[in-house]
This record gives structure tokens, C-alpha cells and sequence, in this order.
């Protein structure tokens, strides 16, 4: 069997997969695979025509509101998000991140937003930095993907409707040693939230990739209303993760 025809098998597989999963009721999210399924089959119940909770297309928070992902950063690892930040902001905001106790070098922000609208990846300071995101862009919907690994940063980005990414590349020779979980909606401050995303962000999902061996998928966030409270169903883990704040509240459509 040449290595094409066996492509084209698990490509033909795994679209098999899926079309029997959502046959049963469960959302497949545009892009799933084989390391995806497990946590779709599992919200197969009674035939699945009912899920635990009710999709929504993102979630939005108030400025307090922010989720723990539980997920701690292991190298190497990446970001894959959409979200929909504010054209202005007062101070520095943070979309998945974590600090440690020099909140420097062992700061990871997996998308980071500073007072001039730029946007940034990288550890602590020393960021990957990006004069190509644009307050504009920051108005829209925007799709964001990272990669880090001892320091070397790559993100690439496009605008919604956007037909290709813009990509920038950097490497400030930092290594993430941290044993905080990674908070989305706000970086992880020495078990604090700080650095909080402003009023009216969206995100639209989140997933998080890290450590070397397979599955490498950590976190798998989509938007839902579940139980009356909106947050995150984590596709992984197959549970909920709503609102770690003592206030504040998401929001969702």
C-alpha cells in the first residue's frame, strides 16, 4: 500500500468517524480528529440525542470573569484561538497566560495585549512582538495560532474572512518553568488573576497544546451554556469549566 492510499484511508476514516458521531447528536467543531473523538463519543448518551449542555457560538467576559484551565505549560506548546478583543484598552491584558515568582522569564502569555495596541507572545517581557496587529484587527474577530518551544516564538494570525496568516517569528531563549495551571481571560500571577482581559472580549475557543507525547491536545474549550452558567466545555476532559472568580459573570450568544 503506497503511503498516499494510506492518507487517503484515515482521511476517509476519520470523516466516517465524525459523520456517525453527529449522526448521534453531538457537535463535531470544524477541524476535529482522531485525537478529538474519544471526548466526542463520550457525550454520546442514551442514542445522543441530547447534550449536557448547549453550544454557543463564543462567550464573553466582564473584565472579572476568568476561567483556570488546569492545564499546567510543559514545553513544547502552543495556542489556537479566536477571539475578539476591544479597539482600546487602559492597560495590559492577557488571553491565556501564566507568571511565576520573578514574573519575568517564567511568564508565559500565549496572547498578550499592551497599551499601544501591540500584540505580543512570549515569556514575561521578553515577548515576541508584533507591530502587524492593529487596532482594527483587534476589532474583529481574529484567529491566532502559537508555537513555543526554549524560547523560539512563532504566531501566526488572520483577520475573520481572512483568506491566509500573517506569521512573525522571534526567539528570546526563555524556558517556562512554572507549576501554575494557565488561566484564559487572564494570566496566572503567583495563584492570583492579573492582567485580565477588558470588558466585552470574546473568545470564540480555545485550544492548548503541550508536552511531547501524544495526545498532545491539553485543553479543548468551547463555548456552551451549562447547567444556567456559560463558560467552557472542554472537549479533553469532557467537563465544564465556568467562571473561577469569587465575582463577575460570562455572557454568551
Amino acid at each position: 500500500m503506497s503511503i498516499a492510499s494510506e492518507i487517503q484511508r484515515l482521511q476517509n476514516d476519520s470523516s466516517a468517524i465524525a459523520s456517525a458521531i453527529a449522526t448521534k447528536g453531538v457537535t463535531v467543531p470544524s477541524g476535529s480528529g482522531f485525537d478529538d473523538y474519544a471526548g466526542l463519543i463520550g457525550q454520546i448518551s442514551g442514542g445522543g440525542s441530547v447534550l449536557p449542555y448547549t453550544p454557543l457560538e463564543y462567550i464573553q467576559t466582564d473584565g472579572t470573569a476568568y476561567i483556570n484551565s488546569k492545564v499546567i505549560a510543559k514545553e513544547p506548546i502552543a495556542f489556537d484561538m479566536k477571539v475578539k478583543m476591544n479597539s482600546s484598552i487602559s492597560a495590559g491584558e492577557i488571553l491565556v497566560g501564566v507568571g511565576n515568582v520573578d514574573g519575568n522569564a517564567n511568564t508565559l502569555n500565549g496572547l498578550y495585549r499592551s497599551v499601544n495596541n501591540q500584540g505580543k507572545i512570549g515569556y514575561g517581557y521578553y515577548y515576541l512582538y508584533s507591530s502587524l496587529l492593529t487596532i482594527s484587527s483587534f476589532a474583529n474577530p481574529i484567529y491566532v495560532s502559537t508555537f513555543l518551544r526554549n524560547g523560539s516564538c512563532v504566531m501566526g494570525f488572520k483577520a475573520e474572512g481572512g483568506t491566509s496568516y500573517t506569521s512573525v517569528t522571534n526567539n528570546r531563549s526563555r524556558t517556562v518553568t512554572t507549576s501554575l495551571p494557565m488561566y484564559i481571560f487572564a494570566s496566572n500571577v503567583n495563584g492570583s488573576p492579573d492582567w485580565k482581559a477588558s470588558s466585552g472580549t470574546r473568545l470564540y475557543y480555545m485550544r492548548i497544546f503541550c508536552g511531547s507525547t501524544f495526545p498532545m491536545v491539553a485543553f479543548d474549550g468551547i463555548p456552551v451554556l451549562y447547567n444556567g452558567e456559560y463558560g467552557l466545555w472542554d472537549m479533553v476532559t469532557n467537563k465544564f469549566f465556568g467562571n473561577a472568580a469569587s465575582g463577575g459573570a460570562f455572557t454568551g450568544a
